[in-house]
């Protein structure tokens, strides 16, 4: 996921779009992976700095925006490993010579040069090494002192060129107030995948497709970097269907703007639909469920209700005999959302619904105008998702009666 700094674009008649790289920009990008591997077994500190500056040549004979080159290079380097060059724990080397420096200067008043390589001298000795090797040693494990180690195969340039293509949309959705994105197959995998990841999302039907509304980043008050990276990685999923178009209200230093993608764009269609797994929230809540050993039974809810222009996939469905309700999970939310949400959902005709809605996000209005809410904090407890169906379907009974 590219920073700002690194977003690139290209004006259309209405909004942006992200500015692709090409088949031709292979030959820069070759080079640029060549580039990394002669560096590798050195600090990774000066590597982003020194590849730059040697490729700039090339790129600007090829007429390479220099944000272009620099995201591939930062794109690229999530590839190589950085491993800490210490046979002893760096800490424990700092230890040992910040200990004796200490206790050094406490008796001379100063440390000076000759103090310095006795206090290195010692800690070696104190550790068994040699004293050229207890410098390097010391901050070896900082992230710009670790030494940079090469994947078993290096990517392609065209492999590479997909993962920049993905990390360039998903800096878009990282910086994002609202998105849309139009489905036209697999919706139902996509809309789980969504709800899993627990975005805030809702559906209705739009242009001969199920539109999908997103609330981005920018919109949430809590856990935005936890978020965005959430709506990031759920992009794969949508790009792996046909047919797909996208719309990201983003925020950028310079000012809004609108970003359009689709599935004509040069992004990786490598990536499988998610299975139809519980997340661990739900996973959790089934297997106590089960302990509880309640006449309820826990299931997934095949079929979306229709509720005039929108539709609703649910998190699953608890059953007894004839009795049947719903159950929502609401993970990250915004007041607005959650308002929204449960107006929709309390349109659900003659269908007793739950809604579980995690707190800690912020305070639950207690005017939410739906059937039954209930609140959570990392673990939904079966013994309020029972107590609440028992009282949801009570009262549709009494409605029905």
């Amino acid at each position: 996921m590219l920073t700002p700094d690194l977003l690139r674009w290209r004006p259309l008649a209405q909004g942006v779009e992200p500015a692709w790289l090409a088949e031709r920009d292979d030959v820069w990008l070759r080079e640029l992976l060549n580039a990394l591997d002669a560096r590798v077994g050195r600090a990774v500190g000066n590597v982003e700095r020194e590849v730059s500056a040697e490729l700039e040549p090339v790129c600007r004979e090829q007429r390479v925006d220099s944000r272009a080159l620099r995201g591939a290079i930062r794109v690229a380097l999530k590839g190589f490993s950085r491993v800490t060059a210490s046979t002893v724990a760096p800490e424990v080397v700092r230890r040992a010579v910040f200990e004796r420096a200490a206790r050094t200067r406490s008796e001379r008043g100063r440390l000076g040069a000759d103090g310095r390589t006795e206090v290195l001298m010692a800690a070696a000795q104190e550790l068994g090494l040699e004293p050229a090797a207890i410098e390097p040693m010391l901050y070896a494990d900082y992230p710009k002192e670790r030494i940079l180690e090469a994947p078993d195969t290096l990517p392609s340039p065209a492999e590479l060129r997909d993962s920049y293509q993905l990390a360039l949309l998903q800096g878009f959705l990282l910086r994002s107030a609202e998105v849309g994105l139009w489905l036209r197959s697999h919706v139902r995998a996509v809309a789980r995948f969504a709800k899993l990841s627990r975005l805030l999302c809702s559906f209705t039907l739009d242009r001969g497709a199920t539109r999908m509304d997103l609330s981005g980043p920018l919109a949430i008050f809590h856990a935005t970097l936890k978020y965005g990276r959430a709506l990031a990685s759920f992009i794969p999923t949508v790009a792996s269907t046909p047919g797909w178009q996208l719309e990201a209200k983003c925020v950028l230093p310079d000012g809004p703007i609108l970003v359009l993608a689709d599935s004509t764009a040069p992004l990786p269609r490598t990536h499988a639909l998610p299975r139809d797994t519980d997340s661990k929230l739900e996973a959790r809540l089934a297997r106590d469920l089960r302990r509880a050993r309640s006449a309820w039974t826990l299931r997934r809810e095949a079929a979306a209700f229709q509720i005039g222009p929108h539709a609703f996939f649910p998190d699953f469905v608890l059953e007894r005999g004839r009795d049947r309700v719903v159950v929502e999970v609401v993970g990250y939310w915004t007041p607005e959302y959650l308002a929204s949400k449960l107006r929709v959902l309390g349109a659900l005709p003659n269908v007793p619904l739950v809604v579980a809605v995690d707190r800690s996000h912020g305070v639950v209005p207690a005017d939410l105008p739906a059937a039954e809410v209930i609140t959570f904090e990392k673990r939904i407890e079966a013994a309020e998702v029972l107590a609440a169906a028992e009282r949801a379907a009570r009262r549709a009974s009494n409605r029905a009666g």
